[in-house]
């Protein structure tokens, strides 16, 4: 069974699993995209939309793929001087994912540490200014990378056109790092998800970004025991009243 295991504070979360294991229905177990529902009422599933690129394909066949507009913006930003960088520390996209999380009432990332090795960040640079960052889960024996966070600035800019260079940045260092796998053995390139069917305009918008690079929808499910899902709701209880 080929799924990557974190721990989560009170829980296990279990990634990519092929199935589920009848001893973790007693137990705080969270599965993120299982391949299978778990039919069992000690388990609620959701679905889980995404959209994910095959990597198996050749460099230009995966860029011929993109919409015209996603590859003029691709072309634009390489041309300007942006470049794509892995970066090491973590605690260079922790400050900067942060900035945006306070901006946006988002909660703070405080430590990556949970992920061990099995994360990378990639990030956009122009000249020595981080325009974009990305951070992945990655699988190595399924040969598959997952988007975790991505992040910019965006929204401190008034400036239409640095607004627009971001952007550019942010598609630009998706195409970077699709070739970065691919040249690492990795399969499938997921986007971390898709509002399928959304009414929302923001999350409409974002479906729309995705959807410039092609690919192909995705469903799988999201599965939390009961036992988990108590936890969980304890937990949050004593977080509320400021006993935590």
């Amino acid at each position: 069974m080929g799924m990557i295991v974190f721990r989560n504070g009170f829980a296990l979360e279990k990634w990519f699993a092929d199935g589920y294991e009848k001893s973790d229905m007693l137990l705080p177990r969270k599965y993120k995209q299982c391949r299978v529902c778990c039919h069992s009422i000690m388990v609620r599933c959701d679905k889980f939309y995404t959209k994910i690129i095959n990597m198996r394909r050749s460099e230009e066949d995966i860029y011929n793929s993109f919409n015209k507009t996603t590859r003029y913006d691709i072309s634009k930003a390489s041309k300007s001087g942006v470049a794509m960088r892995i970066i090491d520390d973590y605690s260079v996209f922790i400050r900067f994912y942060n900035v945006l999380a306070e901006h946006k009432g988002l909660k703070k990332i405080r430590s990556l540490s949970k992920y061990n090795d099995k994360i990378v960040i990639t990030a956009a640079y122009e000249q020595d200014a981080v325009l974009v960052m990305h951070a992945y889960i990655c699988d190595n024996l399924l040969g598959r990378v997952r988007l975790l966070y991505s992040c910019s600035h965006y929204r401190s800019y008034c400036e239409r056109n640095m607004q627009a260079v971001i952007g550019s940045s942010n598609k630009y260092l998706h195409y970077e790092d699709i070739k970065y796998f691919k040249s690492r053995g990795y399969v499938v390139y997921d986007f971390g998800g898709y509002a399928y069917e959304s009414k929302d305009m923001d999350l409409k918008n974002i479906n729309k970004f995705k959807d410039g690079f092609g690919g192909e929808l995705e469903v799988s499910y999201e599965c939390k025991t009961y036992v988990y899902l108590l936890i969980e709701k304890i937990y949050k209880y004593i977080l509320a009243c400021g006993i935590a």
